[in-house]
């Protein structure tokens, strides 16, 4: 697209004009993240020109930078920052970079929390429809309502529950019982 982009105009008279253009390919790597801090327009443009690159590891290495950068925005404009280096990974980059930040046992942005929510209730109800069969309304309603730790309860719970209303009450109950303990231990 860049080199057809860049190729000279006629504009009459002889003359000819050349837009420039820049490849996003040609774009500096930034892993940085005091790099992506200083400059997190550029980082999320390096997200843009390397996020599909073969190296998925790679990909998402410059992806964290650019995230970590975000912080220094306001909200609105750190969204829009993140959505688009979300969509402009790899499906190989995305998994790298949720690998990555699985390692983290707390999701800081409302992005990270929604993505990571989202993610693991698709897998729940997939797992619950192949044990089950079919998830009535309720209970997806219920799986979709509950937090990233009540999920993978919930999933821990399907391995031996009766049903998915039971796996989903089982899921609470811990929840429950795991508040209590770290509120009396609080105390």
């Amino acid at each position: 697209m860049a080199r057809w982009a860049s190729r000279p105009i006629e504009i009459g008279t002889g003359n000819t004009f050349t837009p420039p253009v820049i490849n996003l390919a040609d774009l500096p790597e930034i892993m940085d993240e005091s790099e992506a801090c200083s400059n997190p327009d550029f980082a999320t443009l390096a997200v843009a020109g390397h996020g599909r690159d073969p190296d998925a590891s790679k990909a998402a290495r410059i992806a964290a930078a650019a995230l970590a950068g975000t912080r220094s925005l306001d909200e609105t404009q750190a969204q829009v920052h993140r959505d688009l280096i979300m969509a402009s990974l790899s499906e190989a980059a995305l998994l790298e970079l949720q690998a990555m930040t699985s390692k983290q046992t707390e999701y800081t942005t409302v992005f990270a929390k929604r993505w990571v929510t989202e993610g693991k209730a698709k897998l729940v109800l997939r797992v619950a429809t192949l044990r089950f069969g079919a998830v009535s309304e309720l209970e997806e309603e219920r799986i979709w309502d509950t937090s990233i730790e009540g999920l993978d309860l919930i999933a821990e719970q399907l391995l031996s529950a009766s049903s998915v209303t039971d796996a989903i009450d089982r899921a609470r109950a811990i929840e429950r019982t795991n508040w209590l303990q770290t509120t009396q231990s609080s105390v």
